[in-house]
């Protein structure tokens, strides 16, 4: 028995299970081809309290409550050995070869054929990687290893991407900052004050960090006393990004400055 990826299909085919369940255990007996529609309306607001739901919930809501609370089950296809345990050798044949060492790579499975690449970066290794161009765009050159590692799992090894509970393959890959509250620490102790002694840092009244960990993004916000000019802001941003390119290395494609 497993836990579906569910569509309408499936929903529906598990509420008139339910109904049949329902209408076996309260001794409703009807000829084998009575429209659903029949049902329903006769029995249709019974069998939805029966669940908890109200009357005029529609027969795909039926059916994931049945799901829900394991009344109805269907059953899996999936196999019982885990594909990254079976094929370990063939995995670090396909995995990247030229990451660096402070980069980590974790392949998981927490159940069989639902396999997850991810990726972690130490925010400071990261921050001085330039994204090159691609698509219109930057793009992660590290995300698009482990999507390269996923392509090739699936061509070379001949995987059908659907839902595990078919006996298929689901792989999802992640990329993931790690060290953020350390290099945080780092900011507000050592950048920030050199931020506010630049020259054009007097009419700073606050600076803000935002971090996003699932794709890197640093977000320097400030906010400035009355009286500031407009040119005060592009000098203080110009300074800024001057600061974190020369003296720290930062490369500024992860970095925004408001």
């Amino acid at each position: 028995m497993g836990n579906w990826q569910r569509n309408n299909e499936d929903l529906l085919q598990a509420a008139i299970e339910y109904y049949r369940i329902w209408m076996e255990d309260n001794k409703v007996y009807l000829p084998k081809m009575t429209p659903m529609t029949f049902i329903d309306k006769k029995y249709g607001a019974q069998i939805r309290k029966s669940l908890g739901l109200p009357p005029n919930h529609r027969l795909l809501r039926v059916g994931e409550e049945a799901l829900d609370q394991g009344l109805v089950k269907f059953e899996s296809f999936r196999p019982t050995e885990k594909f990254t345990e079976k094929y370990k050798k063939q995995i670090l044949a396909l995995s990247p070869k030229d990451l660096p060492d402070q980069f980590k790579l974790y392949i998981q499975e927490p159940e069989p054929n639902d396999i997850k690449i991810n990726l972690e970066i130490p925010i400071e290794d990261w921050l001085k990687i330039e994204m090159p161009e691609g698509g219109g765009y930057r793009r992660n050159p590290f995300k698009n290893k482990i999507d390269l590692m996923r392509e090739n799992l699936i061509r070379y090894l001949g995987l059908e991407e659907g839902d595990p509970e078919h006996g298929d393959f689901k792989i999802d890959t992640t990329f993931f900052v790690t060290n953020v509250h350390e290099w945080v620490k780092k900011f507000d102790k050592i950048i920030k004050p050199e931020i506010k002694k630049l020259p054009s840092g007097k009419s700073i009244k606050a600076i803000k960090l935002g971090i996003k960990e699932s794709d890197g993004k640093v977000n320097i916000k400030m906010s400035f006393t009355s009286g500031h000019r407009f040119s005060d802001k592009r000098n203080v941003r110009e300074d800024i990004m001057e600061l974190l390119t020369q003296k720290y290395g930062y490369s500024l494609d992860n970095i925004s400055i408001d």
